[in-house]
């Protein structure tokens, strides 16, 4: 687990002593992103930002500070930023279509979100991505509120075959069978009252403690060992190259690995 409020005056005092090392502001910023001070870690991202413009990683960063402050319409300007300078930057690209599900915009999420969960399914990666169930139920809710209920019945399904206790997933299965009038199910998924066909459901916000990386350098997306929220969930590993240009390789992993998803 990373020492962030100790680290945050070390690179504070470099910044002093050389206010344009962007290594030293980048790490800053991811330090106070996971010290939950949103507002400070944007602050650091957009220093970066206005320095090195084509820095898909400060953008990304950037993009999440923003999300995680509830400055949904700001972040997704930053997340299309780092998508346009790597299409292939999976972090961002779930950024962006977060961003995207929380500004109620789900048929410009959908393709992304789709794309973004068969691309895990097919480990396009050559390894585990460890965020295919997170993105799978953003995905199966998008499918939900734009009509498709039997493909998000689907989505769900599959979702409860790797996470069977998560109960976000319940209900939105049980949201599913109401909707195709599966009486004889819904029930068994979701309670449901007189009614509540009519009901637009909100996505359930679930609320877990994070886990943490070995290394130490993109821990949980709040206080280390504090409750956090799943959702939205934000997360880990993209497993793409480090961008050519970073001058520093341990800087280029924030690149690739924000960090873990606080619901795994």
């Amino acid at each position: 687990m990373g020492d962030y409020a100790s680290a945050i005056p070390q690179f504070e005092r470099t910044l002093s002593l050389d206010p344009k090392y962007d290594d030293a502001e980048i790490y800053l910023g991811w330090s106070y992103y996971h010290l939950g001070k949103y507002p400070d870690a944007t602050r650091h991202f957009r220093r970066v930002v206005a320095r090195q413009p084509r820095w898909e990683g400060a953008w990304n960063g950037l993009g999440w500070s923003q999300y995680r402050a509830g400055q949904y319409q700001l972040a997704l300007d930053a997340f299309q930023e780092a998508v346009s300078l790597d299409p292939v930057y999976r972090d961002a690209a779930i950024g962006l279509a977060y961003s995207l599900f929380e500004l109620g915009r789900y048929r410009d999420a959908l393709p992304h979100l789709h794309r973004l969960t068969r691309e895990a399914e097919g480990r396009v990666f050559g390894q585990r991505v460890a965020d295919l169930e997170e993105v799978r139920s953003r995905y199966a809710w998008c499918l939900y509120y734009v009509g498709q209920h039997e493909k998000a019945r689907a989505e769900f399904v599959k979702g409860l075959q790797a996470r069977p206790n998560w109960h976000g997933l319940h209900s939105g299965l049980g949201w599913t069978y109401l909707k195709l009038g599966d009486r004889r199910r819904h029930g068994k998924a979701s309670s449901g009252h007189s009614g509540s066909r009519r009901i637009m459901p909100m996505p359930v916000r679930v609320w877990q403690r994070p886990t943490v990386r070995s290394d130490g350098l993109r821990i949980g997306h709040g206080i280390p060992g504090r409750l956090v929220p799943s959702w939205p969930v934000l997360h880990g590993r993209g497993g793409c190259p480090a961008p050519a240009h970073s001058r520093n390789p341990i800087v280029s992993r924030f690149r690739c690995t924000r960090s873990q998803d606080p619901c795994r």
